[in-house]
């Protein structure tokens, strides 16, 4: 047994509910659970970790509609944390097709109010099995819990970033948030989120000064000054609602139109990264910028 002063250093992860990432594929209940226990037993596993689910924090999150967003304001984070006792809280997504299954996970540190760097891995389904679950949540946690206590604030000369926010020393300085929104068709998205959406010139910017690295499902996009965001290939909706290439292509919403039925997006593979005008119907990611 490890001696109760080491134990007391742990930091203490409290793990919410696992949300579906897309509503026209429904995930069922026991599939989130599923997700959250392994979830749980692999943070619990990394050095300095204890994660840990409460029945209580989950009916709070229903009643105020956490959920709908993925984050809290202060006086919620407040209130979560004195029901937890937690350093940090785990919000996890579960997204999945016919073939395939794609997870996401962030902290909320519990007294900022920061999120750390979004984690992601991507999984196949083999005749309705989650193959590999296990080891794709010890993955997960291992690149979770790396960005926790990274250095990122801001010098004292500096005016503090926006929570949720990340400066990546772009020249325009504009701000990239460090997780995404959901997927939205264009209209929908517009209405919702308006000039925070970024616009095609944003995207090229950050196509063009940055570092972009394939990390099995996704990219991690680095900045001038070495902080990064990451991009996750979360696929795409077509017209008709159906979800596809999850773990393979993303695709994210630009401001821009182009012509009366199409807007630019960011379109990436393992192998590309660019600019493409796509039909407004279809269901793309939203990533928000907030201009210097």
């Amino acid at each position: 047994m490890l001696p109760s002063f080491l134990l007391a250093q742990n930091k203490k992860v409290a793990l919410l509910e696992t949300l579906n990432g897309d509503k026209s594929i429904q995930v069922k209940g026991i599939e989130m659970n599923m997700v959250r226990g392994e979830l749980r037993k692999a943070i619990s596993n990394q050095s300095g970790f204890q994660a840990f689910t409460r029945t209580d924090i989950d009916q709070l999150m229903k009643e105020h509609g956490f959920q709908n967003s993925g984050m809290v304001s202060d006086a919620q984070r407040k209130r979560l944390g004195e029901m937890s006792g937690a350093d940090y809280i785990c919000v996890s997504t579960l997204t999945k097709s016919d073939s395939q299954f794609y997870l996401e996970a962030y902290l909320i540190e519990v007294e900022t109010g920061e999120i750390s760097n979004p984690a992601s891995q991507y999984g196949m389904l083999e005749g309705n099995t989650y193959a590999n679950l296990f080891q794709l949540c010890q993955d997960l946690s291992k690149e979770l819990t790396s960005y926790v206590g990274g250095s990122s604030s801001a010098s004292p000369t500096q005016s503090p970033t926006p929570k949720g926010y990340v400066d990546l020393g772009l020249p325009s300085g504009t701000l990239w948030k460090a997780i995404n929104e959901g997927m939205y068709d264009w209209d929908t998205a517009m209405r919702m989120y308006g000039d925070k959406i970024p616009s095609q010139g944003q995207w090229e910017e950050l196509k063009d000064y940055c570092k972009w690295t394939w990390n099995g499902n996704g990219y991690k996009v680095a900045g001038p000054n070495g902080n990064s965001i990451v991009l996750p290939a979360a696929g795409f909706r077509n017209c008709d609602g159906d979800v596809s290439s999850v773990g393979s292509y993303g695709y994210y919403w630009s401001s821009t139109p182009s012509g009366a039925k199409e807007a630019w997006s960011l379109e990436f593979s393992s192998g590309n990264v660019g600019m493409y005008s796509d039909l407004r119907c279809r269901g793309f990611s939203v990533r928000l910028v907030q201009a210097p």
